[in-house]
């Protein structure tokens, strides 16, 4: 994610970088949001956490989520993050 996160700036794409490169604690996963040339936010992620299916499953609560399973380097992500766009714009929401 950090070669993308160059490549982008390097090409001259760095305002197309939303948010990221980061790191979700409930996967581990790195990712990055991009926007493309309509607007439309694209995350690409990488890596997951390894799945033992002997292991009891972890449960996680809403606040143990929000607090470090969205995000495992930021305090919070961006309010943009939350904007929704209908696929067709005649489609209700």
């Amino acid at each position: 994610m950090m070669r993308t996160a160059d490549l982008l700036a390097d090409a001259g794409f760095r305002a197309q970088i939303d948010f990221g490169p980061g790191r979700h604690g409930l996967s581990n996963a790195f990712f990055i949001d991009v926007r493309d040339p309509s607007g439309n936010r694209l995350e690409t992620s990488m890596g997951d956490y390894q799945r033992d299916l002997d292991a009891e499953p972890i449960r996680w609560e809403w606040e143990d989520y929000d607090e470090g399973g969205r995000l495992w380097w930021s305090p919070e992500y961006p309010a943009r993050s939350l904007e929704t766009t209908p696929v067709n714009p005649s489609w209700p929401l």
